[in-house]
C-alpha cells in the first residue's frame, strides 16, 4: 500500500545575495510619531535596537536556508558568511517577510561558514546575536544556535522539494544533466518543462562555475 505524505514545494527560489544587497531595512510599523513596535524597550538615551516582528519565535524553530556567496576571513583564519532562511521546517511555511523575521538583511550570520559553499542547503536553528547593534543593513539579529547541518541526502529532507523550471530538460537522455539552471535544488526535486512536471528526481551532484553560479545538476 502506498503512503502519501504531504510535501512542501518550493518554486521561484530566491537567489543568494551578498551582504548588504538584499534591500533596505524592514519597513517601519505604526505612525511615525509613535514608538516603532519593532524596537525593543531600552533605557532612556540608549540606542534603539530592532527585534523581529513575528508571531512565532524563530529561536524555537529549525529553518531550511541557502548559503549566500558572501564570505569573509577572520583574523584567526576562520570563514564567516550568511545564510538566507526560506522555509520554517517546524510549520512547513515559507519565510514570506525575511527582513522582518530576520533583521536586517533577512539572513542569519554564520560565525563559522567552514566548508559550506554558495547555494548549499542547510538546516539551522537561529538564536539571538548578542553583538547585534543595528549599526548597518548588514547586521544580523540572529546567529546559529548550533552548527548548521548540510543537506545532502534525500533522507534529511523527505517532505520538501524544489520545482525547477528547465525547458531544455531531456527526460530520455542518458546523462540527465541539467545545464546552467537558475538555482540549486533540494536532494528530492521536480522539473517543470512547459506545462508538465516530472519527478521526483534525486540530485546526485551540483557543480559550481568559477563565478559560483550553478553550472550543472546531475
Amino acid at each position: 500500500m502506498l503512503t502519501v505524505h504531504p510535501v512542501v514545494f518550493l518554486q521561484a527560489m530566491p537567489v543568494p545575495l551578498a551582504a548588504g544587497t538584499a534591500g533596505g531595512r524592514p519597513p517601519a510599523f505604526g505612525p511615525s510619531a509613535g514608538r516603532d513596535p519593532t524596537t525593543a524597550r531600552q533605557p532612556a538615551g540608549a540606542k534603539r535596537v530592532k527585534v523581529p516582528m513575528t508571531l512565532r519565535n524563530p529561536e524555537n524553530c529549525d529553518y531550511l536556508a541557502i548559503v549566500s556567496e558572501w564570505s569573509s576571513t577572520t583574523r584567526q583564519g576562520g570563514v564567516v558568511g550568511n545564510a538566507y532562511p526560506i522555509l520554517n521546517l517546524a510549520f512547513g511555511e515559507a519565510v514570506a517577510a525575511a527582513q522582518e523575521e530576520f533583521p536586517n538583511p533577512g539572513a542569519v550570520f554564520l560565525m563559522n561558514r567552514g566548508s559550506l559553499k554558495t547555494w548549499d542547503f542547510i538546516s539551522l536553528r537561529p538564536r539571538q546575536n548578542e553583538r547585534y547593534k543595528d549599526a548597518s543593513e548588514r547586521d544580523c539579529y540572529f546567529i546559529p544556535a548550533r552548527q548548521p547541518e548540510l543537506i545532502t541526502s534525500p533522507s534529511q529532507l523527505e517532505r520538501v522539494a524544489v520545482i525547477l523550471d528547465a525547458p531544455s530538460f531531456d527526460l530520455e537522455g542518458t546523462a540527465r544533466q541539467i545545464l546552467t539552471p537558475r538555482h540549486n535544488v533540494t536532494p528530492y526535486f521536480f522539473v517543470q518543462k512547459n506545462q508538465t512536471i516530472y519527478g521526483p528526481l534525486v540530485r546526485v551532484l551540483t557543480q559550481l562555475s568559477p563565478m559560483e553560479d550553478i553550472q550543472r545538476i546531475d
